[in-house]
Parts: C-alpha cells; sequence; structure tokens
C-alpha cells in the first residue's frame, strides 16, 4: 500500500495543483517517509559538523549525499518536492527520528527550465534561489551582523568560481593562481552555506531540483553542478526526473567526448558510453539514495485512500479511490471477466491524468452521484468501499449478497466428491428471497453520466484511451439506434477508424494481418489499400464458403417447417458476391450474429430483419468489399450474368414476399423473449470480445474449401447452429467468474460439428451454470424448478442499471 493510514483523500473541490493545503491529500506517503528518514540522517551529520571544533577540510567529507525521486512524467515528483516542508513539519506525519525539522530550511524548488544558454545551474539559479529566499530576506533584515558575514562569503565564492571559469584566457602565473582557486571553490561553497544556515538559524538547507533533465541541452551540465558543488554535509540535494532519460543523457554525453577527434570504433564507444554512463550514475545517485514513485496503479487499488471534499472531515465522505476505480472499469468493461486477453485497463498513466478524470466528476453541478443527502444511500456508498466486491455491487445490485452466499456454497461442492451443485443454487434463491429488495439509486446506471461527464471526449484525447473511446462510443450509437445497424459503430468496424478523429491513437494501434490471410481470396489493389493498423486486435473478416449461383433453397409450395428453415438459409446466404465466374452465392454466418446481438440490444421488427436480408452478412470480405472481384479457386456452375443481374432484383423481392409471415412470428418471438427476461443494458467491451471469438472460429466450422460447396439445405442449416452455439459459448467464456459467483474456468475449444453440444464442455463449463434447463440435470428434487426464474434474471444481468430494477 502507498499509504500508512486510513486519512489519505483526494479532495474532488480542488483544482490540479501541485501544491497542497492538506497533507492529508498526499498520496506517495512512502516517499515522504523515506525522504523524513534522508533528511534526519543528514541533520545529524550536519549537526556533528557545527559542533565540530576541526577546521572543515572538504576531504572529511567527499561523498555524494544526493537523492533521486525518480519516475516518468506526471507521477507526482513536483509534488513531492513543493510539499515536502509541510510534511515535515507534521511531527505525526514524519516523526522518523528523534529530529522534530526545526533546524532544517528546506528552500522552494529549484527550476533548471529557467536557464539560458550558458547559464550556470549554480550561479544563477541555486545561489539566487538562495539568496532571495523569504526567510532568507527577512533575518538578514534582523541581523544585519550575520548579513555582512554572508556578503563576504558571497564575494569569496564569486571569486573562486571567476578565476576557475577564466583560466583558458590567462598565461603564467596567473593561470596558475587560477588553479590553486579552482582547488579552493568547494571550501568556499561550504563557507557560503554555512553564511546562509548562520542567518536562518538552521543547521541544514535542503535544496530541491525539479527535473534537472528537463531542461535538456544543459541537463549533463546540471549534473556535474549537483557532483561538484553540493557535496557540503551543510546541504542535502534532492532532484527528481526520470532515471532511464538521466541515463541516454549522460550516456550520449560521454559518447560525444570519446569520437569528439576521432570516429575509431564509434560502435565500441557506444558500449563504452553506456558503461560509463551507469557508472556515473551510480556515484552521483547511489541506489540505496533512489526513490521511486509509486505507479498510479498502487493508488487504484489501495482501498484506503478516499475521495472527499477537501475539508476532510467524516461527513463529506464518499468512496475509496479503489471503488471508484471499480466502477469506472465496470462503465467500460462490463461483466468481462479477463480471460483471454480480454482485460480491458483503463488509460490512466499517471497521477496527474488520474486528478484530471476525478475533476471530470468533480466539477458537475451536485457532484452527481458521489454528493448523496440520504442516509440510506450514504450507508450505500460507504458498503461499497470494497474493492474486490465493488464489481459485483455495481452490476448486480441488490444481487450481491446472494451472489456471495451461493459463491460460499458453489465452492465447498466443487470440492466434495459428488459435485451435486443443487444446494448451492438452493442457497442462492433462499438468500435472494431474504433480501429485502432496495431502492435504485440515481447514479447506478454509469451510461447516464458519460454524456454529461464528457468522458469520451477525455478519452479522445489520450494517446491510450481509444479502446475506451470506442466503447463509449457504441454506447451512444445503441442509445439512439432504434433502426440503425446496431453493429454499425467504429468498435466494430475496423477500417472506419481512420481519419482525424481517431489522430490520438496513431502511435497506440495494432497490426493487422489480414493481407497475408487473405491474399488467397481477396483482389492485391483492395489488399493494398487496406489500413496496416487499428486500435484494438480484430480477426480476419469471414470469406464464407461459396455454393453455385442455382443453388436454390426454397420453393413456392413448401411448407410451414420449410419455411422457417428457408428463413434461416436466407440469413447465411448472400447471392451479390463477385467472383471470376461472374456470380457465385456465399454461406456466411455474420447475419445470424448480428440479428442475435441486436436482439440483446433494442427490439427487432420485421421491417429490422428484411433489411438484414438486404445487406451483405456483418464482418464478411462481401460486407467490406461488396463491389470487389474476389478470387475463384475453381470454376463453378453459373448462368449469363446479363440474366442472372435482371432476375436478382426481382429473386429477392419474391423471397421476402414469400417469407413475410415469417419473418413477422421471428420478430414478435424475439419481443416476447426479450419482456420474457428484462434483458439489461449490454456491454459494448462484452460483444467485441464475443465477436472476435466467434469470427476466428468461423474460418473452422465455415472454410472456403475447394471444389467442396454444400448443396443440402440441412448441411447448409447446420453453419449456422454452429455460429449460434459458439456465439453463446464465447459470451459464457467472457462472463463467467466471480461476478456471478463462479470459478473462472473456462472451455476454450472450438464447436466442432456441434451435433452433441449439450455433452460438450463448452456447454457443461460456459454456459449450463446460465441455463436454466441444465439445472434440473443436478438434482431430481422438484423445488429446484423454482430456481429457473432466479437464474435467468441472474444470467441476463450481464450490465444491470438501475432503471432495470
Amino acid at each position: 500500500m502507498t499509504t500508512e493510514n486510513s486519512n489519505i483523500f483526494i479532495p474532488l473541490d480542488q483544482d490540479e495543483s501541485a501544491k497542497h493545503f492538506n497533507i492529508d491529500t498526499l498520496l506517495p506517503q512512502r516517499i515522504y517517509k523515506e525522504l523524513g528518514k534522508f533528511v534526519s540522517n543528514a541533520l545529524t551529520t550536519a549537526s556533528q559538523v557545527h559542533q565540530s571544533t576541526n577546521p572543515y577540510d572538504p576531504d572529511d567529507h567527499r561523498s555524494h549525499n544526493a537523492i533521486l525521486v525518480a519516475g516518468s512524467r506526471g507521477t507526482g515528483k513536483s509534488s513531492v518536492l513543493v510539499n515536502l516542508a509541510a510534511y515535515l513539519s507534521n511531527k505525526d506525519k514524519a516523526g522518523t527520528s528523534e529530529h522534530d525539522f526545526k533546524d532544517v530550511h528546506i528552500l522552494k524548488p529549484v527550476d533548471p527550465t529557467l536557464l539560458d544558454d550558458h547559464d550556470s545551474l549554480f550561479l544563477n539559479v541555486i545561489v539566487a534561489a538562495v539568496l532571495s529566499d523569504p526567510c532568507v530576506i527577512e533575518r538578514q533584515e534582523r541581523h544585519p551582523e550575520k548579513c555582512r558575514e554572508l556578503h563576504q562569503a558571497l564575494y569569496e565564492l564569486g571569486a573562486a568560481l571567476d578565476n576557475s571559469e577564466s583560466y583558458k584566457m590567462n598565461k603564467g602565473i596567473d593561470k596558475l593562481r587560477n588553479f590553486v582557486g579552482k582547488a579552493q571553490v568547494l571550501h568556499k561553497v561550504h563557507q557560503f552555506f554555512a553564511a546562509v544556515l548562520k542567518v536562518l538559524g538552521k543547521k541544514l538547507l535542503v535544496i530541491t531540483i525539479d527535473d534537472v533533465d528537463t531542461s535538456l541541452n544543459q541537463a549533463f551540465e546540471n549534473l556535474e553542478v549537483v557532483r561538484r558543488y553540493l557535496m557540503t554535509p551543510y546541504v542535502l540535494p534532492i532532484i527528481s526526473g526520470d532515471l532511464d532519460l538521466y541515463h541516454d543523457i549522460t550516456c550520449r554525453d560521454f559518447h560525444g567526448r570519446l569520437v569528439a577527434d576521432s570516429s575509431y570504433q564509434r560502435n565500441a564507444a557506444w558500449e563504452r558510453a553506456d558503461d560509463l554512463a551507469r557508472e556515473y550514475l551510480r556515484k552521483l545517485l547511489p541506489f540505496p539514495r533512489r526513490l521511486d514513485m509509486p505507479e498510479v496503479s498502487e493508488y487504484l487499488e489501495d482501498k484506503d485512500i478516499k475521495l472527499h471534499e477537501s475539508e476532510g472531515n467524516n461527513g463529506s465522505q464518499w468512496w475509496s479511490l479503489a471503488c471508484f476505480h471499480a466502477w469506472l472499469t465496470a462503465l467500460h468493461s462490463g461483466p468481462v471477466n479477463g480471460l483471454e486477453n480480454s482485460r480491458l485497463t483503463l488509460p490512466i498513466p499517471s497521477v496527474r491524468a488520474l486528478a484530471q478524470i476525478i475533476g471530470r466528476f468533480a466539477n458537475l453541478d451536485q457532484h452527481l452521484w458521489f454528493r448523496a443527502q440520504a442516509a440510506d444511500t450514504m450507508n450505500e456508498i460507504r458498503k461499497l468501499n470494497r474493492p474486490i466486491d465493488a464489481a459485483r455491487s455495481w452490476q448486480m445490485r441488490g444481487l450481491d449478497s446472494a451472489i456471495e452466499h451461493f459463491s460460499q456454497e458453489y465452492e465447498q461442492e466443487s470440492h466434495r466428491n459428488k459435485r451435486g451443485y443443487g444446494s448451492a443454487y438452493r442457497t442462492f434463491v433462499k438468500a435472494l428471497d431474504e433480501t429485502p429488495s432496495s431502492r435504485p439509486l440515481p447514479w447506478l446506471n454509469p451510461a447516464l453520466f458519460s454524456l454529461r461527464i464528457g468522458l469520451k471526449e477525455h478519452w479522445k484525447s489520450e494517446p491510450k484511451g481509444g479502446a475506451c473511446y470506442l466503447i463509449l462510443q457504441a454506447q451512444e450509437h445503441w442509445k439512439g439506434s432504434s433502426f440503425n445497424p446496431v453493429l454499425k459503430t467504429p468498435l466494430f468496424d475496423p477500417l472506419s477508424q481512420q481519419g482525424p478523429e481517431f489522430g490520438a491513437f496513431v502511435g497506440h494501434r495494432v497490426f493487422l494481418d489480414w493481407p497475408k490471410k487473405l491474399a488467397l481470396y481477396m483482389p492485391e489493389e483492395w489488399l493494398e489499400r487496406l489500413p496496416s493498423k487499428a486500435i484494438l486486435p480484430y480477426p480476419v473478416p469471414e470469406v464464407g464458403s461459396k455454393v453455385a449461383l442455382s443453388w436454390k433453397f426454397w420453393s413456392a409450395d413448401e411448407g410451414k417447417q420449410e419455411r422457417r428453415r428457408s428463413l434461416l438459409l436466407a440469413l447465411l446466404h448472400h447471392r451479390n458476391f463477385y467472383d471470376n465466374a461472374k456470380r457465385s452465392g456465399l454461406i456466411c454466418i455474420g447475419r445470424i450474429v448480428e440479428l442475435t446481438i441486436t436482439s440483446l440490444i433494442r427490439d427487432v421488427l420485421s421491417s429490422d430483419i428484411k433489411e438484414l436480408l438486404l445487406r451483405p452478412p456483418y464482418y464478411s470480405t462481401a460486407d467490406l468489399a461488396p463491389t470487389k472481384t474476389q478470387k475463384d479457386d475453381a470454376k463453378d456452375e453459373s448462368k449469363d450474368a446479363s440474366s442472372e443481374n435482371a432476375q436478382e432484383e426481382s429473386g429477392i423481392a419474391e423471397l421476402l414476399e414469400h417469407l413475410s409471415e415469417e419473418i413477422e412470428e421471428l420478430a414478435i418471438a424475439i419481443g416476447a423473449w426479450r419482456q420474457g427476461n428484462r434483458i439489461p443494458c449490454l456491454s459494448p467491451w462484452l460483444v467485441y470480445n464475443v465477436l472476435n471469438k466467434t469470427f476466428n472460429q468461423a474460418w473452422i466450422f465455415n472454410p472456403r474449401t475447394p471444389n467442396s460447396h454444400p448443396k443440402e439445405p440441412d448441411a447448409v442449416a447446420w453453419i449456422a447452429r454452429q455460429a449460434y452455439y459458439s456465439l453463446w459459448a464465447a459470451f459464457g467464456s467472457f462472463e463467467k467468474g466471480a461476478l456471478f459467483g463462479l470459478p473462472s474456468i473456462v472451455a476454450t475449444t472450438n464447436i466442432g460439428d456441434g451435433k452433441v453440444f449439450e455433452k460438450s464442455d463448452l456447454f457443461k463449463l460456459n454456459i449450463a451454470p446460465f441455463w436454466r434447463g441444465a439445472i434440473t440435470m443436478t438434482t431430481s428434487e422438484d423445488s429446484v424448478e423454482k430456481l429457473a426464474p432466479s437464474l435467468i434474471y441472474l444470467a441476463n444481468t450481464l450490465y444491470v442499471s438501475g432503471s432495470s430494477h
């Protein structure tokens, strides 16, 4: 943990700033505590030098005691330096030794970026910072005799530095005097700081230098200033920066010096420079004196960090930061269990980024769901300060306690010889019956706030925020997709992830290996125009299996059962497919998948199904390149293209008219299913993972095989069965886990022929725990039958909103 007690909080009503006015808002408590120990040790050494009666000899104290606060940009290094004095002045926080730090004076952070070319960090910045310090100025006015001593020390230091830096312009005895003066610089530096401390009435001066590496053109020279001039025991230098950048800067400087007069063995010079840089930094910034700033992930997992108003009193306490992170993760990823590379990591790379995203919530009129007035709502928020259960609490409103009991009983049953999980389900129903219904909280549905908070625009500016941006974009599309195709949004269409809208994510994309795998099927000129990268990984589009253009799967005089099968085949069959034989048919699973996903998101009208039949199957090559002639691997029977063109439009219209009754029945059946199962808000990230897995498997159960075109309607219809089973097995594989109180054990095999699906691991492990029909297999007791409504409710609670209850 990064905190030392439970009083650390993030102020919701304070603007982003390095300066903190309440030390309880300082997150990296470990860093402050370690710095307190270093300051304490340095104070002990300085006190011993003060008390010594022997004259000061630099060789007696030739050691490098600089402390490095290391971290990348935005990790809070500057804030540590700015607030160190406030932290050390608080005995309860800083109590690391017998010292109370009253004898320590800490300068405000020195900024190397103020240097102009040829300026000296020591003379122009550090000495100036000392002399302009308000305490130094005030004490000089009160003690003029100490002021004169300080000015004399400053004069002698300036003379020594001037002599040491002008020796190239002198000759003879003047040059010799300069060398002697150079040897005396360190002693003069010590005298100057001793005079400063005498004016202040202190024993140790802490000089904090913020981001020495920021001024790149003088970064190495700035490090040299620390090495040469800040070795006195009266000064403790604390510098911040990126250690890797320090190494690169030092290595390049050494390499430049090694090859300045000759290019001999330049590669060997790089290796030598690398070794020299490491040893130089080992000497200047010793390993035991390097403090690494915590990664932001440490804060996000810390349940002891609270979100408060700036007063930090109990009345203003809301969530823990860990709970807030769990809520924010649930908003974007939904119930996805993280298996098979499905975990979504929120792009919060630094403390600065964390503060900015929290600020989006805090700046709203009433802090939205933070500012809760009712006592029961406040108790609910505090109950959610259990990071390990937070996701379940958010997404299973009212069911989390029942699921917890179910999980415990399920775990016990798994260790018995006869794994009869029926008792676990009975425990679930009993706990559910005993759980009083709770009033839905107004902020429980996070989708309601994404627009108002501006999260989508926030991720749009974050270089690694592409996935989150696409997810929220899909949520918006679904909210207004009463008639539009639900999958027509960039999250499910990698080819549309181009243009200035996605410019911030250009440097953070993954390769698409489509050209290599589609080379046998698609024209080369189309493959050359494909984007080589996308924001997220995507499977290769489905090429589908071929059928002859003359393949006929329906007739005007077929019966009711046959017409239903014909509708299923129509969803699989695509006629507008061009190959070397001019026209052929394709069998693709895209329409089956799209119709199933649509039924989970919104009501389906008969007009939707008809429109679906008129479009190419989703995520097929025919969909992504509808006018391109695909390569043919064998000559196919075909009729004259012109006659087919003339008959195509009338043939589709005749098919839709022939199946109009079945289309209407299907739409009504989907509506009844949706109403009976109370389908909640679906997670776009869950659907993304499910689609990827399903279309990856489609290449196995629906391959393009030369000279093997399925002609039997029943054989083609079986592809729809495999696609449907694969889709639901994928849902189970990404949902099953702690959210539902189940172990994260799933089957990852392919669907195979699907003929004995109920006996497969895909069904037993991924679907059966959620399916009411499977529960009757666990026990013969009649009482188990009443589990069905509860389990259906549980299984369909993919992403519960407050309005669903």
